[in-house]
């Protein structure tokens, strides 16, 4: 696909589905279809006052959160990051707001089926999360750093967010153990 105009062109998404008579997919399963995409890439301008978020993915163990921790850490004044929700309870030293948003477990979970989480678990009986707002929050101070889990792409490739996705490949398996 050729972009008639760079300035306004935004990555669009064809999913396999709709390629079906093409002999190269017709072997794939339905509930895969949706994780197989041909995507068409456009030179997108920057938005006044608005940082594209930097989703950073990759393998578990390969350092997201480290690159993360460490470009905080080198640029403050550059990057943001999002405040989790938790339902657990306050540690000593922890600052609502800044290491959480400590939140009553109905409230968090209103937040859940009314789609305002980005993502969201639970470990030992507390749940856990990314609001939405937290990422417009960091859009604000900065150039969001996030590392979410990968099913919460589906939410933020939006107009509203138009992330970049970097993917950290991992060495090769001898280096990497």
């Amino acid at each position: 696909m050729i972009c008639e105009s760079m300035r306004t062109c935004f990555s669009s998404v064809i999913y396999l589905s709709l390629l079906r008579s093409s002999s190269k997919i017709q072997n794939v399963p339905d509930d895969l279809v949706s994780e197989y995409v041909y995507e068409s890439v456009c030179r997108l301008s920057p938005r006044d006052g608005i940082s594209r978020i930097i989703v950073l993915l990759g393998p578990p163990g390969v350092g997201r959160n480290e690159l993360k921790r460490r470009l905080l850490s080198r640029y403050p004044q550059r990057f943001s990051t999002t405040v989790p929700h938790t339902t657990r309870p306050k540690r000593t030293g922890e600052v609502e707001g800044v290491d959480y948003y400590f939140t009553e477990r109905s409230v968090m979970e209103k937040m859940i089926y009314s789609g305002q989480m980005l993502e969201f678990g639970e470990f030992r009986g507390n749940l856990y999360g990314t609001a939405l707002s937290s990422v417009r929050d960091a859009q604000q101070a900065g150039i969001p750093l996030i590392t979410p889990h990968p099913l919460a792409l589906q939410l933020l490739r939006t107009h509203e967010f138009l992330p970049f996705i970097v993917f950290i490949q991992p060495p090769d398996a001898a280096t990497f153990k």
